[in-house]
């Protein structure tokens, strides 16, 4: 295994603190990163559009706020050109998520409302920026 290859861990698609769609690689890593994730969206403003890189232990979070939905992943550390395709990750992954569903259909969503069919779309995304980069 490459060492790009073993870098994705988990990634989240939310609305405010509520969880639209998730995934993670089972078999990659253990650990509590579902936990991490819940206690960063209880503290994101997603009411701004922003991107942001948090460290946390050996860990970094990716974060891309926009239109009040939250696309977020967490990857081993990386050096600062590698964070460059992490943000674009969030960003195709943003434009997918805007091209499945309406503006009306994410803001009724309930929880993981979404998760059966866009979890796939993550984790196809997470294999391809590991197999191309």
């Amino acid at each position: 295994m490459s060492s790009s290859s073993s870098t994705f861990i988990y990634s989240v698609v939310a609305r405010s603190k509520v969880v639209l769609a998730e995934y993670s690689d089972p078999n990659a890593f253990k650990g509590n990163f579902i936990v991490v994730s819940r206690l960063i969206l209880e503290k994101l403003d997603s009411s701004t559009d922003v991107k942001k890189v948090y460290t946390y232990d050996q860990y970094m979070v990716h974060i891309v706020v926009s239109s009040g939905i939250i696309y977020m992943c967490i990857t081993e550390s990386l050096q600062s050109g590698s964070i460059m395709r992490v943000m674009n990750f969030l960003e195709e992954i943003q434009k997918r998520f805007t091209q499945t569903y309406d503006n009306r259909k994410i803001s009724n969503a309930s929880a993981y409302e979404m998760n059966d069919e866009f979890a796939r779309v993550l984790q196809s995304q997470m294999v391809t920026l590991i197999l191309f980069y």
